[in-house]
């Protein structure tokens, strides 16, 4: 039997990792190598419209499985073009591999056509980038890139020259289950000093984030055991539901007046692994634990008393079986009546508006729908701040661009979702401002005949910067959108779409989309009120 070639010997590297898909899209350069993932047994090739959603793709994949997302391109236009989804990964520390062609060996470095230095390219975003110069180096140069990207939850890149991908290789893939990474233990002093402030506290919060989901009971068991209120941040929504009594809703300019009250009022409040805690709602004489599994995230959106590095499950155990058991009556009737205020005037701003289909309305009536195991993907917008205020109910996932934050995320992601999860119900909620930045992929979504669900908040406008720019008195016409029809659109594409005009024919619509086996969109028009989340 014959020596595999470099294509081959990557998959068979990438399978020992658990990789089961590769986000992409076909150019000159990387040619033979997708042509040797339709081969493969055990990897399939997910051909999109636009090599940025194949990049939001394998984002969105580490996102939600902790697999090291891949995607390719080729060289030149095509590289470039995952930048943005490459630059997603990075900001929000999601595992992802970008394994790129680049122009034959022996043009490196001349005027040749699409020929770009991509490790350059690359410098800002990926921790580890390099060239494959030699065939006999694949498995070498692969295996430190993989060890990289899941070790320390980074983008990395892997060039390879046209004329590299096909030539015979003697490399054999090394297995992963051979390594044992160690869970980090906390220091005993430092949760000792925890515990004693904890103990002391007669006022405590928790402040949730994406990494706290994977330990949600431990979490709720501490907040029971604290009597602690409970908030969290936006990528952490659906960890919990409003039907549990400490919780008063999600944080920022979206969250609750509620929960920023709160967080003023505490005397002691721990992060769990959350990163994100905007300036204007971090309170100055309040005590401040963080705990989380990576060090440099410690201490990075607030002036902490005491961060503690560790398995974040590990330091819950601890404080769980060490802490004093607290009643504190007087707080958890502050918590109660915050709650039940904040629930109420929800309520009340919901149904404000009986014939129109607010933003507020909107998120209301898909949240009715909801199931426990759902996965929500989340577009960049003015929508997105809404959900945050609104959404209470339990799912899965949320899915966002955390902090990269860019529009055209929603649909690819939700996409990346329904292939990993196709039994879950899995709903894209997108502006029309960030649906018509990755549309093309509802094509993609036709011809897999990927059910997936895509809601959108069409109010012909980017309604987030219009807001802005009438509060600053600047001509917002610039942010008006001139919208095709994107029910008929969708259509056109070969999936359901639905028109939605009036709210009257909201639920039904919603109902029969969500009911359906293929992939549906449903064109909501919604009206624009200016939020109190608009700031300058």
């Amino acid at each position: 039997m014959g020596k595999k070639d470099v294509s081959n010997i990557i998959l068979d590297q990438l399978v020992e990792y658990g990789v089961k898909r590769i986000f992409g899209f076909a150019g000159d350069a990387n040619l033979t190598f997708i042509d040797a993932i339709n081969k493969h047994p055990q990897i399939e090739y997910i051909a999109t419209r636009h090599e940025g959603a194949a990049a939001f793709m394998a984002s969105a994949e580490a996102k939600l499985t902790g697999r090291v997302g891949v995607c390719t391109a080729t060289c030149g236009p095509g590289t470039a073009n995952l930048l943005n989804g490459l630059a997603d990964a990075y900001s929000d520390k999601a595992p992802v591999l970008a394994i790129t062609g680049q122009v034959p060996t022996k043009y490196i470095g001349t005027n040749y056509k699409q020929y770009i230095d991509e490790q350059v390219l690359m410098a800002p975003i990926a921790k580890y980038s390099s060239l494959l110069v030699s065939e006999e180096a694949t498995i070498d140069i692969l295996y430190k890139a993989l060890q990289i990207s899941i070790g320390q939850g980074s983008v990395t890149h892997l060039a390879v020259p046209k004329d590299i991908f096909t030539k015979p290789c003697s490399n054999k893939p090394k297995k992963k289950e051979n390594i044992y990474k160690a869970q980090k233990t906390p220091q005993k002093m430092a949760l000792d000093k925890a515990i004693n402030l904890i103990n002391i506290a007669q006022r405590p919060m928790l402040l949730l984030g994406r990494g706290a989901k994977e330990y949600k009971k431990k979490a709720l068991k501490l907040s029971d055991n604290l009597g602690a209120a409970i908030t969290y941040s936006l990528g952490a929504t659906g960890i919990i539901s409003s039907e549990n009594k400490y919780f008063v809703g999600g944080l920022g300019l979206a969250g609750t007046e509620g929960s920023s009250d709160l967080l003023h009022q505490a005397d002691l409040v721990v992060i769990i692994g959350s990163t994100w805690w905007p300036e204007q709602y971090v309170p100055e004489n309040t005590v401040i634990i963080q705990i989380d599994g990576v060090l440099e995230n410690l201490g990075l959106s607030a002036n902490i008393n005491i961060g503690i590095e560790g398995c974040i499950g590990e330091i819950l155990d601890e404080f769980i079986e060490k802490i004093n058991v607290k009643k504190n009556e007087k707080w958890q009737e502050v918590i109660k009546e915050t709650k039940n205020k904040w629930l109420q005037e929800l309520e009340e701003e919901i149904n404000k508006e009986q014939n129109l289909i607010s933003p507020l309305k909107l998120v209301a009536e898909i949240e009715k729908e909801i199931t426990s195991d759902s996965i929500i993907s989340l577009d960049v917008g003015d929508h997105t701040l809404w959900f945050n205020k609104v959404f209470k109910k339990e799912c899965e996932q949320v899915l966002i661009s955390g902090t990269w934050r860019s529009m055209g995320f929603g649909l690819p992601a939700g996409l990346a979702a329904k292939f990993e999860y196709p039994s879950r119900q899995v709903i894209v909620l997108a502006g029309d401002g960030g649906l018509t930045m990755s549309m093309s992929e509802l094509v993609t979504a036709a011809e897999k005949n990927i059910a997936v669900k895509i809601i959108v908040f069409n109010n012909k406008a980017l309604a987030m910067e219009k807001n802005r720019m009438i509060k600053s008195k600047l001509e917002s016409k610039v942010t008006n959108l001139y919208n095709p029809d994107f029910s008929e659109l969708a259509k056109a594409c070969g999936i359901e779409g639905y028109k939605v005009k009036e709210l009257s024919e909201l639920n039904v619509n919603l109902k029969k989309a969500l009911a359906s086996n293929k992939p549906a969109l449903i064109d909501v028009d919604i009206s624009m009120p200016m939020p109190a989340h608009t700031k300058l």
